[in-house]
């Protein structure tokens, strides 16, 4: 459990700094969502000029955006040997997990097996 009287507040490249101005190297790197470093300039400059464009906007239902279609062209590329077609977004785990669920209950709608429809997890 981490030290409750500790505060980071301060973060640049691998480093943080807490409430007491000790470095220290953030070795979670955030918990996995600042795989780049802290306070990386062609990431804020790329965030600010998103910022002037359009903050956020949902992909559903037909709609998209030039920057998600960027990227998704990009991925196709990437994974041309998988034979990647489509990029499917989210915001987090559970509506990907909920994505995977879908595609995984239209892939056997059309393979001719609606009737398969069961999961199977695992739980403590």
């Amino acid at each position: 459990m981490p030290n409750a009287n500790r505060c980071a507040f301060k973060g640049d490249g691998l480093y943080i700094w807490d409430d007491k101005g000790r470095k220290m190297l953030d070795g979670f790197a955030g918990l996995w969502c600042v795989n780049v470093g802290h306070n990386c300039p062609e990431v804020k400059a790329a965030i600010a000029k998103q910022m002037d464009e359009l903050a956020y906007y949902q992909l559903f239902d037909g709609v998209s955006h030039p920057m998600a279609e960027a990227l998704s062209n990009r991925l196709i590329q990437m994974t041309q040997q998988e034979d990647m077609r489509r990029m499917l977004y989210g915001m987090g785990g559970s509506d990907g997990v909920d994505t995977a669920l879908k595609v995984a209950c239209q892939y056997w709608i059309l393979q001719g097996k609606p009737q398969r429809t069961r999961f199977i997890s695992l739980a403590k």
